[in-house]
């Protein structure tokens, strides 16, 4: 599981790759349940394989380590996807925490189910309407 923000996993370590063309790589996930929050300006996220959180602004654990633990310990449970988002919409993320940054993005989850914190009216997703949440 990684949380990246531009490329740049929570922990450090690279996690982008070549982006496909007309892909603006900014966030790039891989295997496992991804967290990637895009911040301000233009954004492409990728989320690949599992799960994902997609956020096309900002969150108020940005720069919170822990906060943003706790967020992942959630995501990362043995449950499933409407258990986790009952559990992190009813705690750590609802509307309140989440800051759209209100510029055309690219949230691309790829696989599974995802869970876009997008403008979709704006951004660009591959969001599946019957199987994929919104904020």
């Amino acid at each position: 599981m990684r949380l990246a923000t531009r490329c740049s996993t929570f922990d450090g370590h690279s996690s982008g790759g070549p982006a496909a063309p007309g892909r603006h790589p900014d966030g790039c996930g891989g295997g496992g349940r991804d967290i990637l929050i895009g911040r301000t300006g233009v954004d492409g996220l990728f989320g690949g394989d599992d799960d994902d959180l997609l956020f096309d602004g900002t969150t108020s654990y940005d720069l919170d380590p822990a906060g943003l633990a706790s967020i992942q310990a959630i995501w990362l449970i043995a449950q499933s996807y409407s258990t986790r988002l009952v559990q992190l919409r009813s705690g750590a993320l609802n509307p309140a925490a989440t800051t759209s940054d209100s510029v055309a993005d690219q949230l691309f989850g790829e696989s599974v189910q995802d869970w876009f914190w997008a403008n979709l009216g704006l951004d660009q997703t591959d969001r599946v309407v019957e199987f994929e949440a919104v904020g």
